[in-house]
């Protein structure tokens, strides 16, 4: 202290220090190579594979120790399905996360339907007790494209034979549903139907467009509606639907089949005379007066059960009503016909009812028809003939007697000479 040169100067000196440490470690996380911090992410297809990429940085001044990167799996609050990304590299080889060093991990996984977000969280240890933590969201959008088609038959969903009987050459309508239960709008939706193995053809569009966009939306249905005329027998048709979901394309497809039973009805009856099936005149030949037994089988030859309405036998005049007989049915015990096997008063496909009727035959060429009359379920009526013959034998002979020439059938007779010839 002191001013001029004799002033005797003296001072000290003593410096302090410290170091501001900033431990700052952050992480970075990207769905499919996408940074995908808000919804919706990528849109992927459910099932597709999943990549996530995790870029783990130090952005403090002081090196990071015992990293540890964790994800959430999509569960938040649920750690039991947590995972640890598989490092990947990044570092200089000395075991700790330096400042502006970069390490990358890497995980995988399977697209699920619909919105996904899962959280990255990342911890690391800096200097004198501290630690730091960043963590960060990443999003998709699994898209699970799908279509249905349910088809009714007549108003019957009838996916297994034989579905609802139909009479044969009725008008069949078929009504076809189509949905999406899946998670995007379709787009180039288009129905058609095999028509049985025949040509293809394709149902009108009825409606369930509710918003006019053209495009199958998930909370639409759209019905379609097509009608054919019913073929005899077992058939079955197939309903197909396609579409694509409106962003990824994807085709995707349904079916469904639907049946019915075309009725059919027809009838055979067989008739005949004295155990002779005498369709040909002349038939069995019979003695006049004696009694001509008739014997009537009846069948089924169509696809469904019949009821018998009327069976007579025109008694051998056609055309005159008037004495025509009803046919006698063979009953059995409980007054069901003997070929009325399960007694339902059906005639069906392997029964045959049996009738029997007699006369007394007359002389000459006889020919009588029986008929039968039935109908199906639908009262659609079916009927058959058959004709038989007999011939009515009357034997007899005359032989008429001259005497002299003269028909002498009386006494006296012509008076002829005792001992002339009488011829």
């Amino acid at each position: 202290e002191g001013y001029g040169p004799a002033a005797v100067q003296a001072y000290d000196e003593d410096m302090s220090h410290y170091f501001g440490a900033g431990a700052m470690v952050q992480v970075q996380k990207y769905t499919n190579g996408f940074d995908a911090d808000d919804p919706t992410g990528p849109e992927v297809l459910v099932g597709s594979n999943i990549t996530w990429d995790y870029y783990v940085s130090n952005a403090g001044n002081v090196a990071l120790t015992n990293i540890n990167l964790t994800d959430d799996n999509g569960t938040p609050g649920d750690p039991g399905d947590d995972f640890a990304p598989t490092y990947q590299g990044g570092d200089n080889g000395n075991g700790v996360l330096d400042p502006l060093e970069v390490w990358h991990y890497r995980a995988t996984g399977t697209a699920t339907a619909g919105q996904y977000a899962n959280e990255a969280v990342v911890t690391a240890d800096g200097p004198v007790g501290l630690t730091t933590e960043w963590w960060d969201l990443s999003h998709y959008f699994g898209i699970d494209p799908q279509i249905d088609i349910e088809k009714a038959t007549n108003g019957q969903d009838a996916d297994a034979a034989p579905g609802p009987h139909v009479a044969f050459d009725s008008t069949v309508t078929w009504t076809y549903t189509v949905t999406n239960p899946g998670t995007n709008p379709l787009v180039e939706v288009n129905v058609v139907d095999d028509n049985g193995g025949g040509v293809w053809f394709s149902p009108t569009f009825v409606g369930g467009d509710v918003n006019g966009n053209n495009m199958l939306d998930t909370d639409e249905t759209w019905t379609y509606e097509a009608t054919g005329t019913a073929i005899e027998g077992q058939y079955t048709n197939t309903a197909y639907a396609d579409g694509k979901d409106n962003v990824l394309q994807t085709l995707v497809d349904d079916s469904d089949p639907s049946n019915y039973f075309g009725v059919k009805p027809a009838v055979i009856i067989e008739k005949a005379t004295n155990t002779q099936d005498a369709d040909v005149a002349p038939g069995p030949i019979v003695s006049v007066g004696s009694t001509v037994t008739w014997d009537y089988k009846v069948t089924n030859d169509g696809n469904g059960p019949l009821s018998v309405v009327t069976a007579v036998d025109d008694n051998g005049t056609p055309g005159d009503n008037s004495d025509d007989f009803f046919l006698t049915p063979v009953l059995k015990v409980n007054g069901y016909n003997i070929g009325d096997v399960n007694d339902n008063d059906l005639l069906d496909l392997t029964e045959a009812w049996l009738y029997q009727n007699t006369g007394t035959a007359t002389a000459g060429q006889y020919e009588n028809e029986a008929t039968i009359n039935v109908v199906d379920e639908f009262s659609v009526a079916a009927s058959d003939t058959d004709l038989s013959h007999y011939f009515g034998a009357d034997p007899s002979i005359d032989v008429e007697k001259t005497t002299n020439g003269i028909d002498a059938d009386s006494p006296t007779g012509p008076f002829v000479a005792v001992g002339a010839n009488v011829t």
